[in-house]
């Protein structure tokens, strides 16, 4: 900024500039304001930001594909060409509508080759756009249904599930899934969201339920996947259960079952055991008995051999 006597010069003067313009004079006596001066900045057409750059068309689908541009003055004249990987071609004037700063192109893609880039030119009497607003004309439809899904994280009233992204269609697409319960088909849960990752609560426990699960965008959504889930079941319903059996019902646990085989072993070596003893004491028996058997016929053995020695009375021998 250069300030000479009553004159203000503006260097390198850019769109930031425009704008009113006020000068100040004062003295002992005070202050003095002169009126506002407006300064009008011209300049070419530029690419208004923040524009959608990419636009999914589906065959023989009509879109209208939007192009803005600042300009002063906004008197402006569009021009729109296509580019492809085979050609580059003017858009016809009968396709375009231009309302002020902004132009509307009608497109309709018929075949693959229609695939490509919309370029959007602007001028003013100032002069032309220096780069022009690109437009990506992608082929879209419906998406893909979702795949691998997962069910993880299974609790009394809640589960969570996890799948994998199908193609979008060319478009950006999103993720619903809807859980009913098996037998009532009644609608228990319905989210939405960015990616196919759920968490589904507030359900009842041990219950069987269906969470179907399909991805969607502007042209619609894709088939759906059907994934079977359940809830845990209450630990008062299992007691219930144990209660509720008859009492003349037994029921092995894996410590008894240990204690019974332990006892059973011991029993069985304490039989064994007292059958060897008793086999022991039997022989034993018969060898005392058979000691004593012999004793005796020793003994009756020296009996007869005694009596046979003594001298036998004449007088036992004649009765006369």
């Amino acid at each position: 900024i250069i300030i000479s006597n009553q004159s203000l010069v503006l260097q390198g003067v850019s769109r930031a500039s425009a704008g009113n313009y006020t000068c100040v004079g004062f003295n002992t006596e005070g202050d003095g304001e002169s009126d506002p001066f407006y300064l009008n900045v011209l300049y070419a057409p530029t690419c208004r930001p923040n524009q959608p750059r990419v636009h999914g068309v589906a065959k023989k689908e009509r879109a209208n594909i939007t192009c803005e541009v600042d300009a002063n003055p906004r008197d402006v004249n569009f021009k729109w060409t296509f580019n492809s990987s085979a050609e580059s071609l003017d858009v016809e004037s009968r396709y375009i509508v231009r309302s002020g700063t902004s132009s509307v192109v009608i497109y309709t893609p018929v075949s693959e080759h229609d695939y490509g880039t919309l370029l959007c030119w602007a001028s003013n009497r100032i002069g032309h756009q220096r780069a022009p607003c690109v437009f990506h004309i992608i082929a879209a439809g419906r998406p893909d249904q979702v795949h691998n899904c997962t069910v993880a994280n299974t609790s009394m009233t809640s589960f969570s599930l996890r799948c994998s992204e199908g193609f979008n269609g060319g478009l950006p697409q999103s993720f619903t899934v809807e859980v009913r319960e098996t037998e009532s088909q009644a609608l228990r849960a319905n989210t939405t969201g960015p990616l196919p990752r759920f968490s589904v609560g507030g359900l009842d426990p041990g219950m069987q339920y269906q969470a179907c699960v399909y991805s969607f965008n502007v042209k619609g959504r894709s088939e759906p996947v059907v994934v079977q889930a359940s809830t845990l079941r209450l630990p008062e319903k299992q007691l219930t259960n144990e209660q509720n059996r008859p009492r003349g019902e037994f029921r092995f646990t894996p410590i008894m079952s240990v204690v019974t085989g332990v006892v059973s072993a011991l029993f069985i070596v304490a039989c064994v055991v007292a059958a060897v003893l008793r086999l022991q004491c039997s022989r034993n028996e018969g060898r005392r008995k058979r000691h004593k058997l012999d004793q005796r016929t020793r003994s009756a053995s020296g009996s007869l051999c005694a009596t046979s020695d003594k001298p036998v009375s004449p007088s036992k021998l004649d009765p006369s």
